[in-house]
C-alpha cells in the first residue's frame, strides 16, 4: 500500500515506512493512501453474518493489501478489535454504536491498539528504538499509554492540557507506572501543544531520533476506525439490508470525519454524514461560507472536542478534492452548546431505557435529534458514535444528574494510584525538547544493556 502527501509534491512511499517516522511528508503534508480501495457489492454482502474481528480482518486486508503476511495481520487486528464494538437502539428511536468497551473506555482504542500491533510486529522483525509522540485532549494520550505500556522499542511521550481532562482521564495517562510512557503536562492548551508537536517532528536538530506519532496525524492510528463503520452498519441494517443509515460523528481534530468518508468511499452505503461539532470548531461556519478560520479554544463540557484548528483538515479536504462545494454536499455540520449537552444528558437518563451518555456524545446525539428533524425520512437509521464510557467524565455526570457512575472493575482502585508527570508549565519549546532528548537517551542506553521498555 502506498501513501502519498496531501500537498502532492512529495513522491509516495509504503505505508509502513510512512506510520514508523513522522506523520509529515518532506513537503509538509499528512499521508493519505495513494488510492482508496472500494468493496464490491457482493464483497459486502459477504460480511454479513460474519464476526467483529472476521470483518476487521477483511477490512484491513482490503486497505493495507500486502504490508504483512496473514499470521501478522491476524495478531494485529486482534490486538485492536478483541473487545465488542456494539450498537444499540434507543427510547428516542436513535441509535447509538458504543465505541467504549476497549482498554481505556474509548474510541481511541481501536486505532491505538492496532497501531501498537503495527509496532510489536516491526519490532520483531528489526529490534529498535521508536519515539511516539501524542498531543491529546484526554482520550487519545490515555489510550495510547494503555496501549504501549511496556512494549518492546517503544517510548511514549504524551501531551495532554493541565486542568482539560477529567481526573480519570489524567489516571490512564500517568497512572501505567510503565518506564517507557512520559506523561507531560501542558500549562497550554490543545492547539499550543499541537504547535510544539508540529515543531519537533520538523526540527532538523532532532533528525537524528526516530521520532513517530500515536495520534491520528498518524495515518496507522486513523485507518482502523473506518472498521466500527461497517460494524454498526451491519448492526443497525441486519433486518433491513436497504435501510438508509446516516452516522453522526463527533468532529475534534477530525480523524473520526475522515475515516467515516473513507468507509464511504470504501462502498459502504452511508446515505448522509452528520458532524457534531461544540462551538470549537471551524466546520460548520467553513461549510456555510466557504472560508476556512481556525479558532482560539474555549473550555466546554465536551472537552476532547475543545480544538480551533483540527489536524487532519487537510485530509478531509483531500479526500473531497479540496472542493467546498462537495463537502457540503456530502457533509451536514452543527454547532452544539453546553447548554444543549446538559439537556441532552437529562433528557436521555429520563428516557424509559434510562441510558447515560456522557458530553461528547451527547454533542453526537443533540445532533442526530436535530438533522432527524429537518432532513430524515421516517425510516431513516441514525447512529451516533458514542466515543467513550460516562465513567472517563463522572464530576460531569455527578454535577448534572447528582451521581457518580462507577469506574470500569480493573480501575477500581484508580483514586490511589500514584500519578508519574513531567510538568511543562509555558509550554516552552525548548523545555519540549529536553524532555525528547532526555527520553531517547534513557531509551538508547536501555536497549543498549538489553532491557528494552522493559
Amino acid at each position: 500500500m502506498l501513501v502519498q502527501s496531501t500537498n502532492g509534491v512529495s513522491p509516495p512511499i509504503p505505508f509502513r515506512q510512512a506510520i514508523m517516522g513522522s506523520p509529515y511528508a518532506p513537503d509538509g503534508g499528512l499521508y493519505m493512501p495513494v488510492e482508496i480501495p472500494r468493496f464490491t457489492d457482493s464483497e459486502i454482502d459477504a460480511m454479513r453474518g460474519r464476526s467483529l474481528q472476521e470483518r476487521a480482518f477483511l477490512i484491513n486486508q482490503k486497505l493495507l493489501n500486502d504490508e504483512y503476511n496473514l499470521q501478522a495481520l491476524g495478531r494485529i487486528t486482534m490486538r485492536a478489535f478483541s473487545h465488542p464494538i456494539p450498537t444499540v437502539k434507543l427510547a428516542s428511536g436513535l441509535y447509538v454504536c458504543e465505541r467504549f468497551h476497549g482498554l481505556t473506555d474509548a474510541f481511541k482504542d481501536e486505532g491505538i491498539g492496532q497501531l501498537a500491533g503495527c509496532d510489536e510486529e516491526e519490532y520483531r522483525e528489526n529490534p529498535r528504538i521508536t519515539i511516539k509522540l501524542c498531543n491529546s485532549s484526554g482520550d487519545t494520550a490515555g489510550a495510547g499509554a494503555r496501549a504501549y505500556a511496556n512494549v518492546n522499542g517503544v517510548w511514549c511521550i504524551l501531551v495532554y492540557p493541565a486542568g482539560r481532562v477529567s481526573p480519570f482521564q489524567e489516571y490512564d495517562i500517568a497512572g501505567t507506572g510503565a518506564p517507557n510512557i512520559t506523561a507531560v503536562r501542558s500549562g497550554k492548551d490543545f492547539d499550543w501543544n499541537d504547535e510544539l508537536l508540529s515543531r519537533v517532528l520538523k526540527d532538523p536538530e532532532l533528525s537524528h531520533i526516530p521520532l513517530s506519532t500515536v495520534n491520528s496525524k498518524n495515518l496507522g492510528r486513523l485507518l482502523p476506525q473506518v472498521i466500527a463503520f461497517f460494524e454498526a452498519y451491519f448492526a443497525v441494517t441486519a433486518d433491513n439490508e436497504d435501510a438508509d443509515v446516516v452516522f453522526c460523528v463527533e468532529f475534534g481534530n477530525g480523524g473520526h470525519l475522515v475515516a467515516a468518508v473513507i468507509a464511504r468511499l470504501m462502498g459502504l452505503p452511508i446515505c448522509d454524514l452528520v458532524a457534531a461539532c461544540n462551538i470549537n470548531s471551524p466546520l460548520p461556519e467553513y461549510l456555510s461560507t466557504g472560508v476556512y478560520t481556525p479558532k482560539t479554544s474555549v473550555e466546554t463540557l465536551s472537552t476532547a472536542m475543545d480544538i480551533g484548528n483540527p489536524s487532519n483538515w487537510e485530509r478531509l479536504l483531500s479526500l473531497l478534492d479540496g472542493n467546498w462545494r462537495k463537502m457540503e454536499a456530502e457533509i451536514v455540520a452543527y454547532s452544539i452548546t453546553d447548554e444543549e449537552v446538559v439537556h441532552t444528558i437529562k433528557r436521555h437518563y429520563a428516557e424509559p431505557d434510562a441510558y447515560l451518555v456522557e458530553a461528547h456524545t451527547a454533542v453526537g446525539l443533540t445532533a442526530a435529534a436535530r438533522y432527524r428533524d429537518e432532513h430524515a425520512g421516517d425510516d431513516t437509521i441514525i447512529v451516533t458514535m458514542a466515543t467513550a464510557r460516562p465513567t472517563k467524565f463522572g464530576k460531569t455526570i455527578s454535577d448534572i444528574l447528582g451521581f457518580e457512575p462507577p469506574v470500569r472493575e480493573s480501575a477500581a482502585n484508580w483514586r490511589s494510584v500514584p500519578l508519574r508527570v513531567t510538568e511543562l508549565p509555558t509550554g516552552d519549546y525548548d523545555e519540549f525538547r529536553d524532555i525528547i532528548l532526555n527520553v531517547y537517551a534513557h531509551a538508547s542506553r536501555s536497549l543498549a544493556t538489553g532491557r528494552s521498555a522493559r
